[in-house]
C-alpha cells in the first residue's frame, strides 16, 4: 500500500550560531560552574534529586535562605552541597575570562545577568532543534513568496493597514483558508508538511555572551544592553568558527493524491520551498554584513557566504531562534508594518562578532517512501 506522505531525510547544517530557547532565563541557583583541568562548565542541576538527598537541618537552611531571597548565599549554598550525582547535563564555556565574568555576575546582586540554555530534552539535556522551529522559517519564506503576486489585493491591503492588525486572520486570507467568516485549519496548506525534532551532539554547544551591535553609518562598536542586562547565551558551535555542526532528522509532505483529497489551496513541494526560501533569506545575509560589519572583519563572514551560495535544487538556507531579527520574520512590501522607531539600527551577535541563527538544508528523498 502506498503511504500517504512523501518522506525526506533532512540534512541541517549549523552556518551560524543559533540559539534556540524557551525566553525564559534560568534560576542563579539552578546551575553551578565547575573549572576542571582548564576546562570551564556551567552544569545544570537536578534540583529535586539535590532536595532530596538533604538532611532535617540542611533543608531548613535552604528554606530559609529562599525565604530571606539571599540569591547570593543561596548559590554558595548551591555549590557547596551540590555534586556529580545531581548534574542534568554540563555545557562548556571556553574562555577563562568569560567564565570569571559570569561567575563575577552571578554572585554580585547588584549586576543584572541574563542565561538562557538552549532547548534541550528533559530527560538527559540533549539539546535539539525543534521541527516546530524550522518549519516556522519554511512558512515565512512560503507565504511572502506566494504573496508576490498579490501585490494589488485591496483585501490583504486593507489587513495590513488595520490599525488593529490580526497576523493570523491576514494569512489565513493570504492561503485561502478563511472560510465562512473564520479561520478553518484543516485548509492550512502546512498541513502537508510535517518537520521533526532533530537531535545534536551533547558538545555542540557552549556559553557566550551576546553583544548588541550598532548600523555602521552610526557610532560603530558595541553597545550595552538598553535593560542593563549582561546576556549569556547557550549556542550552538558554527562553520562561521570553523566548527561542522550537523545533523538530521526527517521531514514529510502529503502525496499529490492526498493533498487534493483535502482540498488544499496551495500545494508544497520541495524545489518550493527551496526556491521560497533562498529568494527570501540570501539577500538577508550580505545586506546584514554589510550594514553591521567593518570591511576587515568581512572574512569571519566568508563560510556563511560560500556556504549559501551556488545551491543545489534540494538546498537552501533559513534563519531560526533567538536574535533572527525583524527582516527576516516579517513579510515583504507592500504587507509589512512600519517597525517600531528604532528598530533595526542595531543586531544582536554572539561575543559582538558573529550573527545567530543561519542554517543550511539538504532535502534528499527516502528511499522507502517515494
Amino acid at each position: 500500500m502506498k503511504a500517504p506522505f512523501q518522506s525526506y531525510s533532512l540534512t541541517i547544517e549549523i552556518l551560524s550560531p543559533v540559539h534556540i530557547g524557551s525566553g525564559e532565563s534560568v534560576d542563579p541557583y539552578s546551575f553551578t560552574l565547575r573549572n576542571n583541568n582548564n576546562h570551564h562548565w556551567l552544569i545544570a542541576l537536578d534540583l529535586p534529586k539535590l532536595y532530596s538527598s538533604l538532611n532535617g537541618s540542611q533543608r531548613a537552611r535552604y528554606y530559609e535562605l529562599l525565604d530571606r531571597a539571599d540569591i547570593p548565599q543561596l548559590r554558595e549554598w548551591v555549590d557547596r552541597h551540590a555534586n556529580s550525582d545531581h548534574y542534568l547535563f554540563a555545557v562548556q564555556i571556553p574562555e577563562l575570562i568569560l567564565y570569571n565574568e559570569l561567575k563575577e555576575s552571578i554572585a554580585n546582586p547588584e549586576r543584572k545577568v541574563e542565561v538562557e540554555l538552549f532547548t534541550r530534552r528533559p530527560d538527559n539535556g540533549m539539546p535539539y532543534i525543534p521541527g516546530s522551529s524550522i518549519k516556522g522559517a519554511i512558512r515565512t519564506a512560503l507565504v511572502d513568496y506566494w504573496l508576490d503576486d498579490q501585490q494589488n489585493n485591496r483585501r490583504l491591503l486593507s489587513l495590513v493597514n488595520d490599525p488593529r492588525p490580526n497576523g493570523q486572520i491576514f494569512e489565513a486570507h493570504a492561503l485561502g483558508y478563511f472560510k465562512n467568516n473564520r479561520i478553518d485549519l484543516y485548509h492550512d496548506p502546512f498541513r502537508q508538511l510535517a518537520i521533526s525534532d532533530a537531535s545534536l551532539p551533547d558538545d555542540a554547544c557552549y556559553i557566550d555572551s551576546v553583544k548588541i551591535i550598532r548600523k555602521l553609518n552610526s557610532t560603530r562598536g558595541t553597545a550595552p544592553d538598553p535593560r542593563g542586562i549582561k546576556m549569556y547565551r547557550d549556542m550552538t558551535w558554527s562553520a562561521m568558527e570553523g566548527e561542522t555542526i550537523q545533523t538530521q532528522t526527517q521531514c514529510r509532505l502529503f502525496q499529490p493524491e492526498v493533498k487534493q483529497q483535502c482540498n488544499l489551496p496551495q500545494a508544497i513541494d520541495i524545489k518550493t520551498i527551496c526556491q521560497a526560501c533562498n529568494t527570501y533569506y540570501q539577500p538577508e545575509i550580505e545586506r546584514q554584513m554589510q550594514e553591521y560589519t567593518p570591511r576587515d572583519e568581512y572574512h569571519v563572514w566568508k563560510p556563511l557566504l560560500q556556504a549559501s551560495s551556488d545551491l543545489a535544487e534540494n538546498q537552501c538556507v533559513i534563519r531560526v531562534g533567538r536574535h533572527s531579527h525583524y527582516e527576516c520574520v516579517v513579510l515583504s512590501k507592500p504587507f509589512n508594518r512600519r517597525p517600531h522607531k528604532g528598530a533595526g539600527a542595531t543586531r544582536s551577535y554572539a561575543h559582538g562578532r558573529l550573527p545567530f541563527g543561519w542554517m543550511r538544508l539538504t532535502f534528499t528523498p527516502d528511499s522507502h517512501h517515494r
